[in-house]
């Protein structure tokens, strides 16, 4: 059933500045991926692996997209950069990033069966924030009472309910843990891109009680 088939970003190969920019700091982190279009008997071919440019924006957000090599099917490859433009990156972290870069991956991909997880999340901007949460976890404080908390410093909450997504969308190293989860339990602390996530699974067709009650953490 192709269109059961997806395109599974397995890892990112290596990376180097394109050559209007020699000196550039350490290459951002990729924080979404926008799964790539079905392969076509054209494209079809083992193990492929793509070479790729991105122009990346300050805030991580993907300007343009160059794709050094071919899958051997013109249509797939312009699909492929429409997809690739919705990726998602780490933002600058200081001066010398600031403005847009140009980024060289290799991107090796791989053919497999869709994985839909319902989802909530906690984010931490520290790791001892983060390893703190999580043995509030450990110690049975329940998770969306802590991902609806909200922090004093921005006045937004910790965390949500994420829904049920598609798990392809986050880096290898998430999905590795995310395939581990079983209904109702966590994640250890996940570093993501700038920041440090929990995540817990919950069971399909969960909706979230709209009247969680607020505890202070």
């Amino acid at each position: 059933m192709h269109n059961r088939i997806i395109i599974l970003i397995l890892l990112m190969l290596g990376c180097a500045p394109f050559p209007e920019r020699v000196e550039t700091p350490a290459a951002p982190s990729v924080i979404h991926l926008s799964p790539l279009p079905p392969l076509t008997e054209l494209s079809q071919v083992a193990k492929p692996e793509l070479s790729v440019i991105f122009l990346i924006r300050e805030d991580g957000t993907v300007e343009d997209v160059r794709l050094l090599s071919t899958s051997g099917d013109p249509e797939w490859d312009n699909a492929a950069v429409d997809s690739l433009r919705k990726w998602r990156f780490t933002s600058a972290k200081d001066d010398r990033d600031v403005g847009k870069r140009w980024i060289r991956y290799r991107i090796r991909i791989e053919i497999a069966e869709p994985v839909y997880l319902t989802l909530g999340e906690i984010v931490a901007f520290s790791k001892d924030e983060a390893d703190s949460i999580y043995q509030l976890l450990r110690r049975g404080m329940d998770f969306l009472t802590i991902a609806h908390q909200i922090r004093e410093d921005t006045n937004q909450p910790f965390g949500r309910f994420v829904g049920t997504v598609d798990i392809a969308q986050y880096p290898e190293h998430v999905r590795n843990q995310l395939r581990k989860l079983r209904v109702n339990q966590f994640t250890r602390t996940i570093e993501f891109g700038d920041t440090f996530i929990i995540f817990k699974r919950f069971k399909e067709r969960y909706s979230p009680d709209n009247n969680i009650s607020m505890e202070n953490i």
